[in-house]
């Protein structure tokens, strides 16, 4: 099941709300952004695996042309979760160093293979003509991300979520 948050052209955002929190309510911690030709989906942690993930974000966008995943935790920890997407797609990872003393030293992304390292104080990464804006969360001294879209003003934070009371809007590919 998801949610769209906004639609604007060819500008997309939907909440992944494929994991129930009880009752009719949802949960939702992965965010998937269509900008254009371009596509990044949004995780925190979490055990979603990879088929369900695919089968979530496919009414959007065909699972192979996704571009980016933007990790909100540590990318390292998150890459492990999602082996089959480094085996089986050309999807880059997003995120910040996983080792403190290195993501403390970075003062500009590094793109290491399909990994690019964003820097604590977080950063921005392309999508598309446009871009995310990825800033640093306080959550009790671990080390996270939150993720602004400044087209369709929404700040993604897959720690907290967000909840959905309404029933989802039909799912649809952009063009």
């Amino acid at each position: 099941m998801s949610t769209q948050l906004f639609r604007q052209d060819d500008h997309l955002c939907v909440a992944l709300t494929e994991h129930a929190c009880g009752g009719a309510r949802l949960q939702a911690t992965r965010f998937l952004v269509l900008a254009g030709a371009a596509t990044a989906l949004i995780v925190s942690g979490g055990t979603l695996g990879f088929e369900d993930l695919r089968r979530a974000i496919s009414p959007f966008v065909h699972p192979d042309d996704l571009e980016l995943i933007v990790c909100t935790q540590p990318i390292d920890a998150q890459a492990q979760r999602f082996r089959p997407w480094l085996q089986r797609t050309c999807v880059t990872f997003v995120g910040i160093h996983s080792d403190p003393a290195v993501a403390d030293r970075m003062t500009a992304s590094r793109r290491v293979g399909r990994f690019v390292y964003v820097p604590e104080a977080g950063g921005r990464v392309a999508l598309c003509e446009r871009s995310l804006t990825l800033l640093p969360a306080a959550s009790a001294g671990v080390r996270k991300l939150q993720v602004f879209d400044p087209c369709s003003r929404l700040l993604f934070d897959c720690d907290a979520g967000a909840r959905y009371m309404d029933a989802p809007i039909t799912q649809q590919r952009v063009a």
